[in-house]
């Protein structure tokens, strides 16, 4: 029997059926049962089956069977009935298939092959090894291909599985060095069979890649001085690759520097790259700045057959502080400077230099200067005067300067000669020189003109200022001629004789050369006494003046002895013995007769009788004596010579002949009871006061009548008359203080033929009487003491009285407030200081002197003296309390005021203006405002680590030297309660899905009672929120496919203490994989660092998309600008960014990328024509900030990028000339752009009048130091700089305009004054962008109207400033623009006005120019009624009026009207002051120039300015 079978089939095939027969009737006998056997009976089985009579067989397979092992198969199917058995031979044949796949020999064939892509001659159909597969099915045939269509240019297979390389391979080229494909072996059969293997081909490197640096150039830095050993700082670091392998690649790099270069102070590690300091000695900024190095690269570790690459590296070395300043040039300080330069005027500079990079020079002057010279700002070395000079007092100052760089300290002398200014006129040792010149001299040896005196005026200036000529008046008497260098010559000789006087009085003038006699000159008054010679005798005159030789006189016989006969009228025009007074008369008779008969008194020349006369006598010897007789009468006549002699050193002589006649004694001549009389009156006797009665007497006679006259005197007839009956009466009025006595002759005759004539001498003397005050020779005396100092001598006072005696002795006496600080002199009128003057006491004294003479009743005059108390720095500042102290809460993090110090300096100016400092530990968490004593806590305070902190705090004061004070602040920590928070759970599971939706629910925590929550990763795609106060966690966006957990970390801040605790949250999306379909997957986020060099990975985004095996591609990107889509590329899986992001430009970027899926071969090869599935995946990309910004200054007229500190950038404030220490000037603003630094800009004034302003180092906010009125300055500069935390800065130069009293101005508009402050702000940004100018708010009160005050209207005090120029608007543009706009200006306030508001009206706005007195303060009660008026308006309405109704006190208006004139005096000052057209680094204030000039300013149509941020309100508004 035969059969056949296919090959592959399966067990229990059917093969063949066995029938078999059995002819026995009896059914038990015919029943069958077959069996097989043999040598494949493993392989078959043989079953019976019945039907019906039929018994057959069938052979079924036992197991599957192939032709490889055989293709027949026989056994022996044997059937028996139980007795009888029969046996057949069943052959069966197997027919093969094809059904086995070709099995290769290996898995994975490794093969090898060297890179050729640099081969001179490349090598193709390189045989690299072969493939086998076998095939178990019969009569196979095996065709080999490769099916990876990447390779198919590179690599080929022939038939029989030999592999070859017909392209170009790069070992370099392939991150694996690999090339991995695969090859198909395919058999003949129907239907064909295949397998694949893989074959890997290893490309064996070459050398043939240079080494290259990841940076085209490096550049680092390096502090000089650095220690041997110290990395030097490059970024990125030094770092090469090679793309080789092994030794030819990375792995065999080394480093070393190029060319030699002699004293490097570098070494560089071959095998890091890494550059270090080996000389530090060398490595000094001073001398070498920068290096610039090559750097080279070489690969198989240097050895032969290497390849190199160059690089340039420049190392910047750094300075630190090694070096001391210096000055340059030191032995040229010498300046001049004139002295009457004024305060603030420059003198010179020194400039110091310091080898070190950009240092911080500090300059002080520390001694010599005597505050004669100060420093206006430390940072430069120029310096200014001080306080007002005086060449004369001191010529030349040498001052000890210094300079620092906060490390070293050297010192310079400079020297400062002041240089005269002609400020001193010519001064004469004497008012009046009196020089003596003997008349009708002349010596033949000094001939005429002859030199009589030299003048010799001083000034104390020097130079040509001290020059001096002399001149004199026009009417210089001919006899004297005056040169010009001060020689007084006399022309020729004088006489005395024929002067109105003795002396001539010359007026000489010392004038200083260039100058003009009423200016700078001085005068003297040269009186020359013309020394009188005997040259004339005296002459004899009669009563009519007229010169007389001869004189008849008669007596009467047996008249009474020592009757006057004669009184001679004689005078000689010399002068002393040889004048008048020096005349002596003699009597000589030439008859003997008459020698004994009269006598004559010499002084006086009065005859007078000797001895009794007898006619008879003299008749008797008339012939013997040669006796004149007249027969007539029987009279004779005795002739007498008078000699009338000088006193003269040789005396001169005149004779009078006197003829005597002696008459019969028949009659009797007048006597004269007295022959002198002396009489006094006083000088204050009126006209025709009677002084007394001369009395003559004729005895014996009657019938005469006796007439008293006086013998003419014209300068005694004047004064005094004689009348008839010998009554002396006065005439005119008398001054003894011009005349004090009088002398003359009075005659009485007694009216008879012959007349008789009698004579006696009367003097009357005028009595003093005290008519005259003392006169001070000065209406008013000034002195300046310096405190604490006790001159001896400061001042003399001198009165003088034209009374004589008692009435002319002169007593001072000291009266005013504080006159017991001084000591008078009474005699001298000396002053001085009694003991010393502190002028903290008293700045003034001022003082009345009173000049008392003695007379009665006394007569007195007074003189002011004003002491000036100069101040010196002799008080230090003073704490208002001995020790402070302040409770802090520990942990605090914002800056926090802890105290305010205060001190008090009892001195003036400088000397009493006072700053504060911390003595400073090194990280102190404390500072201080220095201007008013502020002390911050600028860092968190621990408990635990210090509970007490003292504080010492100075105050220094501004003089000089400078004097301090110290005072203690406790600073007491408070302990804050830690309460630490704490979870439940250190691991919380919560389940979500992907359909949940925004807020959704997931979990609540619990940590404590006062905590915070925030999640602090795993949350970087932004899907849940906790709500940082409750701890609730909500689905924020929906959650992404694909992912099937989220892990977050949780931390929880007790707030109170600080204290912290974490947790984590595991998420569980439960059904991430059954929401697999072809929608978009959820937008993801990541984040992406800026400026970022080379290539960086983003992301993966297999970890993001749905599935495995799929192809990326970008879609599109947003935004699409500055080259950003090119910045982004996909490798694999892997999105890489190649290109630097900038997050100021962009900082969101959204990428959209499409995805798609592979199908999957049996050999799990793609097949690239069948890709399917694609999804779309939304990237949002977040660029991470990092610090490389710096903080940019903003102005309304230019934004960032930031702008210069030149003057066309600069910013502009006003402040008010009133404005008081601590008042607002405005605020200054810098943005940063980068986010890292919000909130951490610093800012700080590094140059200018920081003396005077103050800026709030986190606000910007600028405050005033001190007042300004005082420098008489229009602007101030200011450079300020902000910095962030990195110290990355920007500066602003800042101009801050002095405005005037007439610069501001008063905008009355509608609204309550609070309503008005509220909106400040908004109102003033559009008012700027209206009017174009710049609104400088200086405050506000509710407007008045007399004595009313209107609540719903305000005075808004206010300045403008132009922005185009920089400049004061004059107040005139203003008040045009305001009254041609007034109704868009009132609408600007109106709007402020609503339903709620107290004040419904909305009149126009007004402008008024400030008065005088509206910078004045208000009264209290005038405050404290507003305040009320504010708070009751309705209520209070008929309450209000009535108090203000109520006038202020008599004392309180003329306070105001007082405080009003001296500031307006003292604006008006300035104004004409040459200060105020000083220049300020091109600012000029125009406000300070006449207000009637035209400077139209130029209005904008399109404002770009609006209006200065202020944060602060003066309620001052003066």
């Amino acid at each position: 029997m035969t059969a056949t079978i296919m090959e592959g089939s399966e067990k229990g095939f059917s093969i063949y059926r066995v029938t078999a027969t059995d002819c026995d009737y009896d059914p038990q006998n015919r029943n069958l049962t077959y069996s097989i056997n043999g040598t494949d009976k493993e392989y078959l089985s043989i079953k019976k089956e019945v039907h019906g009579d039929m018994q057959d067989g069938i052979v079924k397979l036992m197991k599957p069977i192939s032709v490889i092992n055989k293709e027949i198969y026989k056994v022996n199917v044997t059937v028996t009935d139980g007795k009888n058995s029969n046996q057949t031979l069943l052959t069966v044949t197997v027919k093969d298939v094809n059904d086995h796949d070709p099995i290769f020999t290996q898995k994975k064939y490794n093969f090898n092959v060297s890179e050729n892509d640099n081969d001179g001659k490349r090598r193709f159909n390189v045989s690299l090894g072969k493939v086998i597969a076998n095939d178990k099915d019969k009569h196979s045939s095996i065709v080999y291909r490769i099916v990876t269509s990447d390779v198919e240019n590179l690599f080929d297979v022939t038939q029989d599985g030999v592999i070859h390389l017909i392209g170009v391979v790069d070992h370099d080229s392939c991150s694996s060095h690999q090339f991995s494909f695969s090859v198909v072996a395919e058999d003949g059969g129907s239907p064909k069979r295949m397998n694949f293997t893989e074959v890997v081909v290893t490309i064996i490197d070459k050398n043939d890649n240079y080494p290259k640096f990841k940076a085209v150039s490096y550049a680092g830095s390096i502090k000089e001085n650095s220690r041997n050993g110290t990395p030097v700082f490059i970024n990125p670091p030094i770092n090469a690759i090679d793309m080789d392998s092994g030794d030819f690649g990375t792995e065999g790099i080394v480093y070393s520097f190029g060319e030699f270069v002699p004293g490097l102070p570098f070494t560089i590690d071959p095998k890091s790259g890494k550059i270090t300091v080996n000389n530090s000695a060398k490595l000094d900024w001073e001398t070498k700045k920068k290096y610039k190095l090559t750097v080279v690269v070489k690969d198989n570790r240097g050895k032969n057959g290497f390849r190199s690459t160059n690089t340039s590296v420049e190392i910047t070395v750094e300075d630190i502080n090694d070096n001391s300043p210096y000055f340059v040039d030191p032995g040229s300080y010498t300046f001049s400077i004139p002295e009457d330069a004024e305060y603030g005027t420059s003198v010179g500079n020194v400039t110091a230099r310091d080898k070190d990079l950009n240092p911080t020079l500090t300059y002080s002057i520390e001694a010599g200067a005597n505050g004669y010279f100060r420093m206006p700002t430390k940072t430069s070395g120029n310096y200014i005067v001080g306080k007002k000079l005086d060449r004369e007092k001191k010529s030349s100052y040498t001052l000890n300067v210094t300079v620092s760089d906060q490390k070293y300290l050297v010192s310079t002398q400079v020297v400062i000669k002041l240089t005269d200014v002609n400020d001193n006129p010519p001064k004469f040792k004497d008012s009046i020189v009196n020089i003596t010149v003997v008349e009708e001299s002349y010596n033949y040896n000094d001939p005429y003109p002859r030199l009589i005196y030299t003048l010799n005026a001083t000034d104390q200036d020097e130079g040509d200022n001290k020059d001096i000529y002399y001149t004199s008046d026009s009417n210089i008497p001919r006899s004297f001629n005056l040169s010009s260098d001060g020689r007084l010559y006399l022309n020729n000789k004088l006489d005395r004789d024929i002067l109105n006087g003795d002396s001539y009085s010359l007026r000489v003038y010392a004038v200083e050369k260039g100058g003009s006699p009423d200016k700078t000159s001085a005068t003297v008054t040269i009186q020359v006494l013309v020394e009188d010679i005997n040259d004339n005798s005296p002459i004899f005159y009669n009563q009519d003046g007229k010169k007389i030789n001869n004189f008849t006189a008669s007596v009467l016989e047996v008249s009474p002895v020592n009757s006057i006969i004669f009184v001679p009228e004689s005078r000689d025009i010399d002068k002393g013995p040889n004048g008048t007074k020096g005349i002596t008369f003699a009597l000589h008779c030439p008859v003997s007769a008459g020698r004994d008969l009269l006598d004559i008194n010499t002084k006086s020349g009065m005859v007078y009788i000797k001895s009794q006369i007898s006619l008879n006598v003299l008749l008797q010897n008339a012939n013997k004596s040669s006796l004149i007789v007249n027969g007539s009468n029987h009279a004779v006549i005795i002739q007498y010579n008078v000699t009338a002699s000088d006193n003269g050193p040789q005396p001169l002589s005149t004779n009078l002949t006197l003829y005597l006649t002696v008459e019969n004694i028949n009659d009797n001549a007048p006597v004269f009871q007295y022959h002198f009389y002396n009489f006094s009156i006083p000088e204050n006797a009126t006209d025709n006061t009677l002084v007394s009665m001369i009395k003559a007497e004729v005895f014996n006679e009657t019938f005469y009548h006796l007439v008293y006259s006086m013998i003419d005197h014209s300068d005694v007839s004047a004064n005094f008359s004689v009348n008839l009956d010998g009554s002396i009466h006065t005439k005119g009025n008398l001054d003894r203080e011009t005349k004090d006595h009088s002398t003359f002759v009075a005659k009485v005759v007694d009216g008879r033929i012959p007349e008789r004539t009698a004579y006696t001498v009367v003097s009357v003397t005028l009595e003093d009487i005290n008519d005259n005050s003392p006169e001070f020779n000065e209406s008013e005396y000034k002195i300046d003491i310096i405190e604490n100092n006790n001159p001896t001598s400061p001042l003399t006072v001198f009165a003088s009285d034209k009374d004589i005696g008692e009435n002319a002795r002169i007593f001072y006496s000291l009266t005013g407030t504080g006159s017991e600080r001084f000591i008078l002199n009474a005699t001298t009128g000396t002053l001085i200081v009694n003991g010393t003057l502190d002028r903290e006491i008293a700045q003034f004294y001022h003082l009345q002197i009173t000049a008392n003479d003695n007379g009665s009743p006394r007569q007195s005059s007074i003189a002011n003296v004003t002491v000036h108390v100069l101040d010196v720095n002799d008080n230090s500042p003073k704490f208002n309390q001995s020790q402070y102290t302040a409770n802090v809460f520990e942990n605090q993090h914002d800056i926090e005021i802890i105290a305010n110090v205060s001190a008090e300096d009892l001195d003036f100016g400088l000397n009493g203006e006072v700053v504060y400092m911390i003595e400073l530990e090194e990280h102190s968490p404390f500072q201080i405002d220095s201007r008013n004593g502020t002390v911050f806590c600028i860092n968190p305070l621990d408990f635990e680590n210090k509970s007490v902190y003292n504080v010492t705090i100075i105050a220094v004061d501004l003089g000089s030297p400078p004097l301090n004070a110290t005072t203690n602040l406790i600073v007491q920590v408070i302990d804050k309660p830690e309460n630490k928070p704490a979870f439940n759970q250190s691991l919380y599971e919560v389940a979500a899905r992907t359909t949940d939706r925004n807020g959704c629910h997931l979990l609540t925590l619990q940590a404590g009672e006062i905590v915070r929550y925030n999640i602090t990763d795993g949350n970087q795609e932004k899907r849940f929120k906790l709500d940082s106060d409750t701890g609730v966690i909500t689905i924020h966006r929906m959650l992404g496919f694909g992912h099937s957990e989220y892990l977050l970390a949780v931390e929880a801040m007790d707030t109170s203490s600080n204290l912290t605790a974490t947790t984590k949250i595991l998420v569980h999306v439960v059904d991430f994989n059954t929401q697999r379909n072809n929608s978009s997957v959820p937008p993801v986020v990541r984040t992406l660092t800026e400026n970022l060099n080379g290539t960086t990975k983003v992301v993966d985004l297999s970890t993001i998309a749905h599935g495995d095996g799929l192809e990326y591609s970008i879609e599109s990107i947003t935004p699409n600008k500055s080259g950003i889509s090119s910045y982004f590329y996909i490798n694999g899986t892997i999105l890489y960014c190649n290109h630097p992001l900038d997050r100021e430009q962009t900082d969101h970027i959204v990428l959209v990328i499409q995805s798609k899926e592979k199908p999957i071969t049996p050999m799990n090869r793609v097949k690239r024509s069948s890709l399917q599935n694609t999804d779309t995946i939304t990237l949002e990309l977040e660029v991470l900030d990092v610090n490389d910004n710096p903080p940019c200054f903003r102005t309304d007229l230019k934004q960032p990028p930031c702008f210069s500190s030149s003057s066309e950038d600069s910013l502009v404030f006003g402040v008010p000339i009133s404005a008081r220490p601590g008042d607002f000037i405005g605020v200054i603003e810098a943005s940063d752009p980068d986010s890292s630094s919000a909130g951490q800009v610093r800012y700080n004034i590094t140059d200018g009048d920081a003396s005077t302003f103050y800026i709030n180092p986190k606000s910007g906010q600028i405050w005033l130091r001190r007042t300004v009125y005082q420098d008489r300055r229009d602007n101030y500069t200011l450079t300020v700089s902000a910095s962030d935390q990195d110290k990355n800065e920007d500066t602003a130069r800042i101009t801050v305009l002095v405005v005037p009293s007439s610069g501001s101005m008063i905008l009355t508009v509608p609204g309550m004054t609070d309503q008005i402050e509220t909106e400040k702000q908004e109102w003033i940004q559009k008012l700027g962008k209206l009017t174009g100018y710049k609104f400088g708010f200086e405050g506000s009160t509710p407007h008045r109207e007399g004595n009313q005050i209107d609540l719903c209207r305000t005075d808004v005090l206010f300045h403008c400033i132009d922005p185009k120029t920089n400049s004061l608007v004059p107040t005139n543009f203003v008040k045009k623009f305001i009254t041609n706009h007034s109704k868009e200006i009132t609408a600007i306030f109106c709007q402020y006005l609503n339903a709620s508001s107290q004040c419904q009206g909305c009149g126009d706005v007004t402008f008024k120019q400030i008065p005088p007195n509206h910078l004045t303060k208000m009264s209290i009660a005038e405050i404290a009624l507003i305040v009320i008026g504010a708070v009751l308006l309705v209520e209070m309405a008929v309450l209000i009026a009535m108090l203000l109704a109520t006038p202020s006190s008599k004392k309180e208006e003329i306070e105001k009207q007082e405080t009003g004139d001296a500031d307006m005096r003292e604006l008006q000052s300035m104004q004409t002051s040459s200060f105020s057209r000083a220049t300020g680094n091109g600012v000029i204030n125009p406000m300070f120039v006449k207000q009637g000039e035209d400077q139209t300013p130029q209005l904008s149509s399109t404002p770009d300015c609006c209006a200065l941020k202020e944060h602060h309100n003066r309620t001052d508004t003066g």
